[in-house]
């Protein structure tokens, strides 16, 4: 913690209640129109001059679960930026509990664990990361990782609070129009939840929409009156508690929920979603993603799509096609199999490790859209709960990478395995010979590790003792990060984080 410089308030944070509540009223086509334009902006990284970014998290701590925040000086790295990080602890009520300043100072990692008294806390951190140069991205890549008694799970920044600018241009979601990418669990392995973070002005009450879909393709719909939400304020949504015949309906098959909310403008409206073992000494999350079924988003002139997964030993993978996409069929086609769904689907493509096909996407009778929403879902043990991870599809819009980073373990407890894989295999694109430039990063001293290897080496999974021997007294039973250079732009890299019941959690890399 010598690196971390302490400056508590213990004061409840006020709210600026009733700012700019119109839009809560938008018509459903105006709804539509922003939300197409905010996914656009998105989509091309035109956020405007970003002098602050940021993410918030749950955080939770007992004797049985820990919560860490763990980033990578990627300012510095990337384009040699300084930057000051702020870190706000605040109870589920959004009561500012402690505020610390946290520096980079003998390593470009850090794991953050808020230094609390409390032997039991429940609320959030929210992580401001402020420059006097242009960061240009809002979203700080973040990751948080969640160590319950037998599980470990770990997702990227998924809400963050706006910035005033970000407010006052209008450069907002004003609304939630969220698909929980997360296929709900049985009540006989546990519970399945949302969590949203509120931002800096009260939120008014509200009536908010849930729709539950069953494996059967049928819906259920019910709308909430919600109360009103404080600056800051940490919301728990159980769907068994809005549908009476939630366990039923569901018959103890996968499902998925979608919702209907606002922040009031004050936050990015996205969730998390957590799948929790009865228990609770299993916990899994993953995050939400946009109701592409209420938005008319861009268009492609491919004629297909694609998803290539990881191929791990021991392993049992799945690619998740999650539904609410937009109106019309689709099929998606692993080797000589072919699976039509549509918004109204949840279904699921079991990936064989002997294959080495692409999952190919596309849109029967119209063009193929920007976005299907897809996940990989990780499994090691019967007995534990899977991990699910949002992908998405790649086609030729997307955009160029040769920089990637991402978080890892290496110790008698919790080990990593690296994937490198091209988005779309053919004999022109295939780039395994490529060589590749590895730099691991450690929380307890400035030195890096490189080495050089073939994407290869990492196609089906590489553990990362493999390309560094000594990784286990280096990260010294921390959390480190990897960065993965490459000249070829079209790679897709991933990583896992297991530990030693069986627990697999996966991530695609910033």
């Amino acid at each position: 913690m010598n690196r971390i410089k302490k400056q508590v308030e213990n004061f409840t944070t006020s709210a600026l209640s009733g700012f700019g509540t119109n839009n809560v009223y938008l018509s459903n086509l105006s709804k539509k129109n922003k939300m197409a334009l905010f996914l656009d902006k998105a989509h091309k990284n035109t956020h405007g001059l970003v002098l602050r970014s940021s993410g918030i998290f749950y955080y939770k701590k007992n004797s049985n679960f820990k919560t860490t925040i763990s980033f990578l000086n990627y300012w510095k790295i990337k384009r040699d930026l300084k930057v000051t990080l702020i870190c706000s602890t605040r109870n589920l009520d959004g009561n500012l509990i402690l505020r610390e300043k946290v520096q980079f100072e003998n390593s470009d990692v850090i794991n953050y664990v808020p230094s609390l008294s409390e032997s039991s806390f429940e609320g959030s951190i929210e992580v401001e990361v402020f420059g006097l140069e242009d960061l240009v991205i809002p979203y700080a890549a973040i990751i948080v990782i969640y160590e319950s008694k037998f599980g470990i799970s770990m997702t990227h920044t998924y809400g963050r609070t706006y910035s005033m600018h970000e407010i006052e241009e209008g450069n907002i979601l004003p609304i939630g129009e969220e698909t929980c990418c997360h296929s709900l669990i049985s009540k006989k392995q546990g519970n399945s939840y949302l969590i949203f973070h509120n931002g800096a002005y009260q939120t008014p009450e509200q009536k908010i929409s849930l729709s539950l879909l069953n494996n059967q393709g049928q819906r259920i719909t019910t709308t909430v009156d919600f109360h009103s939400l404080n600056a800051y304020q940490t919301i728990k949504i159980d769907p068994r508690k809005y549908f009476k015949n939630y366990d039923e309906f569901l018959n103890e098959k996968p499902g998925n929920l979608s919702i209907s909310f606002t922040l009031n403008q004050s936050a990015f409206p996205r969730l998390l979603s957590v799948n929790e073992s009865i228990g609770e000494d299993d916990f899994q999350v993953n995050h939400s993603n946009f109701n592409l079924s209420k938005i008319v988003g861009p268009k492609l002139d491919d004629e297909y799509g694609y998803n290539n997964p990881p191929r791990l030993n021991d392993v049992k993978t799945e690619l998740v096609i999650y539904p609410d996409c937009e109106d019309g069929e689709f099929e998606a086609i692993y080797d000589t199999e072919k699976v039509q769904f549509n918004k109204d689907c949840l279904t699921s493509i079991e990936i064989i490790q002997s294959k080495n096909d692409c999952v190919k996407f596309r849109k029967i009778n119209d063009k193929l859209p920007l976005r299907i929403h897809t996940g990989i879902r990780l499994s090691k043990s019967n007995d534990l709960l899977p991990s699910e991870t949002c992908r998405g599809i790649w086609h030729s819009k997307a955009q160029p990478k040769r920089f990637f980073w991402l978080p890892v373990a290496g110790s008698k407890k919790l080990h990593s395995r690296i994937t490198v894989r091209p988005y779309k295999q053919s004999d022109n694109e295939v780039k395994n010979d490529t060589q590749l430039i590895l730099k691991l990063y450690s929380e307890k001293n400035s030195q890096i590790l490189e080495t050089k290897t073939s994407a290869l080496i990492l196609n089906n999974g590489a553990e990362l003792d493999s390309l560094f021997p000594n990784v286990d007294s280096f990260l010294d039973n921390s959390f480190g990060w990897l960065t993965i250079f490459s000249d070829y732009p079209f790679f897709d890299v991933t990583g896992t984080i297991e530990n030693e019941h069986g627990s697999i959690s996966y991530e695609h890399a910033f």
